[in-house]
């Protein structure tokens, strides 16, 4: 993908990068936190993530296992653009380049 020399086209190409890069962030953080309290709940143990979440699990009165989540919305917020930012940044850099994928840079030898 050839971000350069198009005129509006380059621009609207790297907004869908960013775009698409935030998608990715937030399914990544979703689904790390779903897999924790699933881990949770399943093994009755408590997780930490530091300022984000920590899902605690337990057996309830009856002897089945239940979980509670608590965390910040606003960390998780964080570390979603955090992980935006930084892969829009590797993609971007690998891509956002003026020369097409697959073309390697040669040296006139004279």
């Amino acid at each position: 993908m050839n971000c350069e020399g198009r005129g509006g086209t380059g621009i609207a190409e790297r907004l869908f990068l960013i775009a698409s890069s935030l998608g990715i962030a937030i399914g990544i953080v979703a689904t790390a936190g779903m897999l924790l309290a699933a881990t949770a709940f399943a093994t009755a143990s408590t997780f930490v993530i530091p300022l984000v979440a920590r899902p605690e699990g337990f057996h309830d009165a009856q002897g089945t296992h239940a979980v509670t989540v608590t965390g910040s919305w606003a960390m998780a917020g964080a570390a979603t653009i955090i992980l935006t930012l930084l892969l829009s940044f590797l993609v971007l850099r690998r891509f956002g380049s003026s020369q097409s994928p697959g073309k390697e840079r040669t040296h006139a030898s004279r």
